[in-house]
């Protein structure tokens, strides 16, 4: 069995939970915050961070090996 626990209005949810709360919309959680993470989830890199990271090539080599999980934290 698995708790989910209740969110504050306005607070991101990722893929998973909203797969797992998906009957919680019923119930009424309608805040619009099932989308906030989404590019973040994707991952899609802004634009101006695609840039910022051309003109500094040692940080782009380093943001390309971080995980998945810290490219995550990082656009959220």
């Amino acid at each position: 069995m698995l708790w989910l626990a209740p969110r504050k209005p306005g607070t991101g949810s990722s893929r998973l939970n909203i797969s797992r709360a998906e009957r919680a919309i019923a119930a009424g959680k309608k805040d619009g915050s099932w989308q906030a993470l989404d590019a973040v989830e994707a991952p899609m890199t802004p634009d101006d961070l695609i840039a910022a990271l051309a003109a500094h090539a040692p940080a782009a080599e380093n943001f390309d090996r971080f995980p998945r999980s810290a490219k995550r934290a990082i656009l959220a």
